[in-house]
């Protein structure tokens, strides 16, 4: 082979191909919203002698509280310092079907005395619990988890001030009484009867966002226990069936 054909076989190879291979990344996923943050809440405990002297207690069919512990009226969401509570949010309507299986639970530690059980814990769901940001059931399952903690503590602070049942006191003894014995200041609402004497209603104990106790603020403390500023003279009763 001569070498004008080694030359032409050179130049005739064909030249290496070059590939530019293109990768596009892959999206970035939206960042997940945040879930809705937790509202500060009160415990409303409500003391069951007092409450059908107040109002009439048709679920009971006639038959008497029986007055060894403080009952939950309600978990109620609230603003910072624990004044005002929350309302008028929006959520699910209130079902019985998620709460089935603890309606027993309900009945010992968050019953209803005025009105059939359904009524009244579609109240506390609609009026309290959309406030939350819980589920209907976690909301429910919260309020039976900080009854049971705390409703079994109340009248042993009260019994360790020496505020014992079918005995009177101040506002203020009552609310020392229960910072002596569980550590927090707490709310008081009482009940004048015909004879204007005060029967302690309900115990307010406040919870911050991760549903431990906090300390309740002065302001509002204090509702329905007539001239509390004169201490000495504003007896509170804490009643006992006679029955």
């Amino acid at each position: 082979m001569n070498s004008s054909s080694m030359g032409n076989m050179v130049n005739s190879a064909t030249p290496p191909l070059y590939f530019t291979v293109m990768v596009q990344a892959a999206p970035t996923p939206p960042t997940p919203t945040p879930p809705p943050a937790i509202p500060p809440s009160k415990l409303a405990f409500q003391w069951p002698v007092t409450l059908c002297a107040a109002k009439p207690c048709k679920e009971l069919k006639g038959k008497v509280p029986p007055p060894e512990l403080f009952r939950l009226h309600g978990l109620w969401p609230t603003n910072s310092d624990w004044t005002i509570s929350l309302s008028g949010c929006p959520g699910v309507n209130f079902t019985a079907n998620p709460i089935d299986d603890i309606r027993p639970a309900l009945r010992q530690y968050w019953p209803s005395y005025l009105e059939p059980e359904n009524g009244f814990w579609r109240h506390e769901w609609e009026s309290h619990g959309m406030c939350s940001n819980l589920p209907p059931r976690q909301f429910f399952e919260k309020g039976l988890q900080l009854a049971r903690l705390h409703s079994k503590a109340l009248l042993p602070a009260l019994a360790k001030s020496k505020i014992k049942l079918g005995t009177s006191s101040t506002p203020l003894g009552i609310r020392d009484a229960i910072l002596q014995g569980m550590g927090v200041s707490c709310q008081l609402k009482c009940f004048e009867d015909a004879g204007k004497q005060y029967g302690l209603q309900e115990i307010y104990l406040c919870l911050d966002p991760n549903f431990d106790l906090h300390n309740c603020t002065d302001k509002g403390w204090l509702q329905g226990c007539g001239p509390y500023k004169d201490d000495k003279k504003t007896r509170v009763n804490i009643p006992i069936n006679r029955a």
